[in-house]
């Protein structure tokens, strides 16, 4: 199993601007959901969501300290 892709979903809210993130795999059964927030620079967390991106595609999901280790 691999990691596939990784989906940015920008929210705004009155309070902060959110961001979800999908980790898809290539067993369509298989994602994993997170979430991040840098209050007024949604921008900014979209740019390192695709920057870290680069680096784990391809990557064992379940190799979560190779994973930490490679971000």
């Amino acid at each position: 199993m691999r990691i596939t892709r990784i989906k940015p979903y920008s929210i705004a809210s009155p309070v902060t601007d959110w961001t979800m993130v999908k980790i898809e795999t290539d067993d369509p059964d298989v994602f994993g959901w997170g979430e991040c927030s840098l209050p007024s620079k949604p921008r900014g967390v979209l740019g390192a969501i695709a920057d870290l991106e680069k680096l784990i595609l391809g990557a064992d999901p379940t190799d979560t300290e190779w994973i930490w280790q490679r971000i």
